[in-house]
């Protein structure tokens, strides 16, 4: 992963048991067994683990979760976590007292590196709640210590497209594992009126060859030129920054294929299938209305994020505030496209940092002046009012305002 670096974080990638009980049709064996081990697929992360040092002990520690879109990975993030990293442990004087700690960035387990240990037990069917509870999981259980145990953390949840749906009901699953939620462009929302529309889009996606997983190379040809060729040019991705586009495709390479990148190779078949994506896309027709219900119950505060030029419709953006009204804070981000993360992740980490110092704030108030006050100053809503406020502050104070 490109750039690196080691001086501020370490990272690895772990697999994880995902959740056992799944929908029906999501695993799908070759022959029936009835065990659980060979039923429960696994779910893979890139763990960045930030280096300390004394002055950072006593600092709050920030812990980050990331979850990517259909047709993505966790490999697109690379370069946001790092450039967070930056910003938070290099010592400058960021005007916050916060030390990123542990960034968690997931693949769904049918997508990047997941797709590649699942492959021989994916099935036809992706509910995208079933990935929520993969996040659930992994970090009550196999990160813990970070997670649930230490002391003086905070936690925030960020996703895009179908990650900001898999972001958001994980809120709801496990709201106190969460200091705040982060949705970039979220796709959160489908009427029944939709349902024949998107099932001709993907159609149509999928006739106009914008996902492809088979590569044949030619003799004497560069085989990584010939996929990033079609990236560039043909793909959703033609617009990616080229170091997140790069990042991405290096989650997506065979294991045999990072292991021996300088040999011959007739074909090569990336770890995200074209069958992986449509099933993940018909998902949405299944997972989304199961989980509108449960948005007027989040109780952890919401940030909206929404570009001018966003797939999604009036009645989705429309849906979604009105239903997390008590939490929500809308941000429209202009002259932008539903693959905001992607083509311009510079203005977006800046976002980040903004909304992160901002919740910074509201952390450090929770931890000397008791709740009870709060409501008591402020109003049930105080996460919401105050958060507003230092946003507000930051703003009007220049304090990394994005360059939008």
């Amino acid at each position: 992963m490109y750039p690196n670096r080691p001086d501020l974080y370490s990272s690895e990638v772990k697999a994880a048991d995902a959740v056992f009980i799944r929908q029906k049709g999501a695993v799908l064996l070759e022959r029936s067994l009835d065990s659980i081990v060979d039923n429960t697929l696994k779910i893979c992360y890139r763990r960045y683990q930030g280096k300390s040092n004394e002055s950072s002990l006593k600092k709050t520690k920030l812990n980050l979760v990331l979850f990517h879109g259909t047709g993505m990975n966790k490999g697109l993030w690379h370069y946001h976590i790092n450039q967070l990293f930056e910003f938070f442990n290099t010592g400058k004087d960021n005007g916050t007292n916060l030390h990123l700690n542990v960034v968690c960035a997931f693949d769904a387990v049918n997508h990047g590196e997941s797709a590649e240990l699942n492959k021989s037990k994916l099935g036809y069917l992706y509910d995208w709640r079933d990935s929520s509870k993969d996040v659930v999981k992994v970090l009550t259980e196999d990160e813990a210590a970070t997670f649930i145990e230490a002391e003086n953390k905070m936690s925030i949840i960020i996703g895009h497209s179908m990650g900001g749906f898999v972001s958001l009901y994980g809120t709801y699953l496990a709201p106190a594992l969460f200091d705040s939620c982060i949705l970039v462009n979220p796709v959160s929302h489908v009427s029944p009126s939709e349902y024949a529309e998107r099932d001709m889009e993907f159609k149509v996606w999928y006739e106009r060859n914008y996902m492809k997983d088979d590569f044949d190379i030619q003799d004497g040809s560069n085989w990584y030129n010939e996929i990033e060729s079609f990236l560039k040019t043909k793909s959703f991705y033609r617009k990616f920054h080229p170091t997140v586009l790069a990042n991405m495709l290096e989650d997506e390479l065979p294991r045999e294929v990072k292991l021996s990148p300088k040999a011959a190779y007739n074909k090569i078949k990336l770890n995200t299938t074209v069958e992986a994506q449509l099933h993940t896309y018909w998902g949405m027709i299944k997972s989304i209305p199961c989980g509108m219900p449960t948005f007027r119950e989040i109780k952890v505060p919401v940030f909206h994020v929404v570009s001018d030029f966003d797939i999604s419709s009036d009645e989705n953006r429309s849906f979604m505030r009105n239903n997390l009204l008590q939490v929500v804070q809308c941000i429209n981000f202009p002259n932008s496209k539903h693959l905001l993360n992607g083509e311009e992740p510079d203005p977006l980490i800046q976002l980040f940092t903004l909304i992160i110092q901002g919740r910074e704030i509201i952390h450090s108030r929770k931890t000397v002046i008791d709740e009870e006050y709060l409501v008591k100053k402020y109003g049930k809503n105080y996460r919401k009012v105050l958060s507003d406020a230092r946003l507000e502050s930051l703003i009007k104070n220049g304090a990394t305002t994005p360059k939008l």
